[in-house]
């Protein structure tokens, strides 16, 4: 919030994360279901036998949707590429919430230690 103007409308902003989350997890789950259907049923299995539950089941279900698809090595290198960048945009998001708290709540001394306190975290 302290890089948003004094006046700007948070509670519409939360709904529309919130909407925009709650679609792109509805898409992915269909999209996930969808290839463990074509999966179980090329290997006429039930669809629970097909794969294992948990996060790992997004490294079992679109690299097999991947290998469907033309120029499969691409949208490999592609897919497994925007993991990468997910996992890495995660860390800066962690990062720069402790750095804001901490500048937030000392901004006269944090101005000019901001490059130090950084380093440190």
């Amino acid at each position: 919030a302290s890089y948003n103007k004094f006046h700007n409308n948070t509670h519409r902003d939360s709904v529309f994360i919130a909407l925009s989350n709650c679609c792109t997890s509805i898409f992915a789950g269909i999209v996930v279901f969808s290839i463990l259907g074509h999966m179980a049923h090329k290997l006429d299995m039930d669809v629970e036998d097909v794969v294992d539950t948990g996060p790992g089941l997004v490294f079992v279900a679109y690299p097999e949707a991947l290998t469907l698809l033309p120029i499969s090595p691409l949208w490999s290198v592609l897919f497994f590429f925007m993991i990468f960048t997910v996992g890495l945009d995660t860390q800066f998001v962690m990062l720069e919430t402790c750095i804001t708290g901490i500048c937030d709540e000392f901004p006269r001394t944090m101005q000019k230690y901001k490059t130090l306190v950084l380093l440190a975290v």
